[in-house]
């Protein structure tokens, strides 16, 4: 056996004996259920809402099972003394970390999969979505947490490696991984209106939510990988300062320390990197076309002609690959249930300077969707995501009926007539008004009571 495999296995054996951690996972699957339960009545019970409100219920819930299962994994070696057993045998901080690391995630991983299975049972007992609930559904959002949890493990382990006291740990994991860079970002949002439009959605909100449809975001997952090994990275170099108290090698000392804030400018200026680019992988288990409600498809259905739908976003968006799959699945459903012919156009304020500004015009700010169909349009603001709710909503305004609206002319006067034809009359005018969807109509002034 390697000392990484020892050191999880010995790792895994006090976590699941440890009372303590039961009672947290309970308590986290609770937390997990309740908000599973409020993001799907919200939804309306939509099937096709399902995956999204699970993996957002987990999202929320696992930067606080992290800083949970972690918090003790190092932290504690250090008031057992088995720590100064490890860092004065063969051991390597890397090695010892690693070991760490992996029983953390696994744990984690134990974890999502048992709510995944709790979800799904209980949504098998509950009888309208009987037919429609599957594990495989799922399986998408259990591989985009799956990812998150490791960058959560990282920083958990992290944490712990730098305290003897487990509750300073689990705060500081807390705050770090969700409390702090979820409030910045949405203060910033609020606070500072130029920049709205660009930030969007939280990114890690906005990824799971794309990864949820089946669409993966690369360029995150790369991410990922580089948060994750700046945390364990920053772990060993802390486990090595640890191992040099009292050697006297204070060059030593301050190298390290400068190799950490090295490593820590290169994983952001990578992450900076990374997130100028769009590459997407498309998961096969994950439908790439989503299911609409039998509302929906009714909506859907119901269009005719030809519907324009303009994107305007930015392309390199966290959200823009789920609004690509909604586009995507409405032009399908309108094909197979004889709806009208949607076309699509993606208009991207950063590089289409010109459509952007055309729309501006219009009075649309990004992101959104604009939608128009035979002189009638309805815009879909997508600051706050979008879902099925959202769409079918702007769809039906297309397709319900509303009343006419009546252009008056007066006559009686001497004034010039809408239906004369003559080069003098106002027939031309009629015309491009009827064409805009009005009615022209007479009105007498002298003989009307009201307007």
């Amino acid at each position: 056996m390697t000392i990484v495999s020892a050191i999880r296995s010995r790792t895994l054996s006090r976590l699941f004996s440890s009372r303590l951690q039961a009672v947290v996972a309970s308590l986290l699957w609770a937390a997990q259920a309740a908000l599973f339960f409020f993001y799907f009545r919200n939804a309306q019970y939509c099937v096709s809402e399902m995956a999204h409100s699970w993996v957002c219920s987990c999202a929320l819930v696992l930067p606080f099972a992290a800083a949970f299962f972690g918090m003790g994994v190092v932290s504690s070696e250090y008031d057992s003394g088995r720590m100064d057993l490890y860092l004065t045998s063969a051991a390597k901080e890397g090695q010892i970390i690693s070991g760490k690391f992996a029983a953390v995630w696994l744990v984690m991983s134990m974890w999502l999969a048992a709510c995944l299975f709790l979800t799904c049972l209980s949504c098998n007992l509950f009888s309208p979505l009987r037919e429609s609930v599957s594990a495989v559904r799922l399986l998408p959002s259990l591989l985009a947490l799956l990812f998150q949890s490791v960058v959560f493990a990282a920083a958990s382990v992290m944490f712990s490696s730098f305290t003897r006291h487990v509750a300073v740990a689990c705060a500081a994991s807390i705050l770090t991984t969700s409390v702090l860079p979820g409030l910045s970002w949405h203060v910033a949002g609020k606070f500072l209106s130029a920049w709205r439009h660009r930030l969007g959605e939280f990114p890690l909100d906005a990824h799971v939510s794309d990864m949820a449809s089946g669409v993966f975001p690369a360029t995150s997952v790369a991410c990922y990988a580089v948060l994750a090994a700046l945390f364990l990275f920053v772990a060993s170099k802390r486990l090595s300062l640890q191992r040099m108290v009292g050697a006297g090698g204070r060059r030593s000392r301050f190298g390290t320390v400068c190799a950490m804030l090295s490593a820590a400018v290169f994983a952001v200026s990578l992450t900076v990197l990374f997130s100028n680019f769009s590459l997407v992988v498309k998961v096969p288990a994950g439908s790439s076309n989503i299911e609409f409600s039998k509302q929906a498809l009714e909506v859907i259905s119901e269009t005719r002609g030809v519907v324009n739908v303009t994107c305007f976003m930015l392309k390199n968006s966290p959200s823009y690959g789920n609004v690509l799959q909604y586009m995507r699945s409405i032009e399908r459903s309108a094909e197979a249930h004889g709806g009208g012919r949607f076309t699509f156009t993606y208009v991207d304020p950063a590089w289409d300077v010109s459509s952007a500004q055309r729309l501006v015009r219009d009075s649309l700010q990004p992101p959104c969707i604009l939608f128009e169909s035979s002189h009638r349009r309805a815009v879909l603001s997508l600051e706050n995501g979008i879902n099925e709710r959202y769409l079918i909503s702007a769809i039906k305004q297309l397709t319900s009926a509303s009343a006419r609206r009546v252009v008056y002319w007066t006559k009686g006067h001497g004034e010039i007539l809408f239906d004369d034809y003559s080069s003098n009359g106002m027939s031309d005018i009629a015309r491009f008004l009827r064409a805009d969807g009005y009615e022209n109509a007479f009105i007498d002034l002298a003989g009307e009571e009201s307007i």
